[in-house]
């Protein structure tokens, strides 16, 4: 039904993020991604890229690969949240081969994010991306 199209964003986000909290990374980033394809509020595209940025680096995506959807957050960045721009920033620094990416999660990044009691897992993520062996 093509009246109910603008739902579409919101289920695939939701899904997506279920997945992404019970640890399920591939069926999280099909549903990230469908929901991307369907986002019209240019304050969601950063949120949505974050988290397809996030699974890809779990899942050990290229840099490449990453750095396509990066790019489509990037026209998006002056629509965004605060919270949702500092991670995005991140993904920039580090992308970019910027040794500075680590510095600016340790003393930015985490900080801001221990507070931020939904974030948990994102937390994670970032103590595991820059901690990892």
């Amino acid at each position: 039904d093509n009246s109910l199209i603008r739902f579409k964003y919101s289920l695939y986000y939701n899904w997506g993020l279920r997945c992404f909290k019970e640890f399920r990374n591939e069926e999280a980033l099909e549903y990230f991604i469908k929901s991307l394809s369907y986002c019209k509020n240019r304050a969601n595209i950063i949120p949505t890229v974050n988290s397809i940025l996030i699974l890809m680096t779990k899942l050990n995506y290229s840099k490449n690969e990453l750095r396509k959807y990066y790019l489509i957050g990037e026209k998006y960045s002056s629509f965004c949240r605060e919270n949702d721009l500092l991670i995005f920033k991140y993904f920039r620094f580090k992308l970019n081969n910027s040794r500075y990416y680590r510095k600016y999660a340790q003393e930015k990044l985490i900080p801001t994010l221990t507070n931020v009691r939904s974030k948990v897992e994102i937390l994670l993520f970032f103590y595991e991306d820059l901690y990892k062996l």
